[in-house]
């Protein structure tokens, strides 16, 4: 019931779906930064953006029989399933691994470097690199992974404004 996030939570939500469903991944887009960090509703690597007309979630059943992808959307949750006439004879699960984070760097307002002390007007997001795979366990007992993509987060910096800034100072003071 906010501004904002909405439609990647449904978007986020049946691409999670289609991944633990066993449903070909035609088209999915990873968010470019981490806006929610640790408050985040997907982990990093599960998640997918839209904006029409240039990005969109797309999914395809390769089971021999048609699914059904129902949604519930409430002022405070949003849960769905998919649904088959047959009981698959597999487990699908999403296994994301980190590939490290990108640190974030401190500018002024004009996006020089910035290392003194000063006013936060806009706080750093710390970027991220993650793999995800999605692992099928079969009937028979085997197990196949495959990579589904890696994805990066880019860091944002933080802006500081107004202090002293000591990177300038030496540089004024070398001249």
């Amino acid at each position: 019931t906010s501004i904002g996030g909405g439609l990647c939570q449904l978007s986020g939500l049946l691409y999670n779906l289609a991944l633990l469903a066993g449903l070909h991944i035609i088209e999915r887009f990873p968010h470019t930064i981490d806006a929610y960090g640790a408050m985040r509703y997907v982990p990093l690597g599960r998640d997918a953006t839209v904006a029409y007309p240039w990005k969109d979630i797309c999914f395809a059943t390769p089971h021999e029989y048609p699914v059904c992808v129902r949604l519930t959307v409430d002022d405070a949750r949003t849960s769905g399933r998919i649904e088959g006439p047959v009981r698959e004879a597999r487990r699908w699960e999403v296994r994301v691994d980190s590939l490290g984070e990108i640190p974030f760097r401190r500018v002024s307002p004009d996006g020089e470097p910035r290392d003194g002390d000063g006013v936060v007007t806009r706080r750093g997001l710390v970027g991220a690199r993650v793999r995800a795979f999605r692992v099928v366990y079969a009937s028979d007992g085997s197990i196949q992974s495959k990579m589904l993509s890696e994805d990066t987060y880019r860091a944002v910096d933080e802006v500081v404004d107004g202090g002293a800034d000591v990177s300038r100072t030496h540089a004024l003071a070398d001249r």
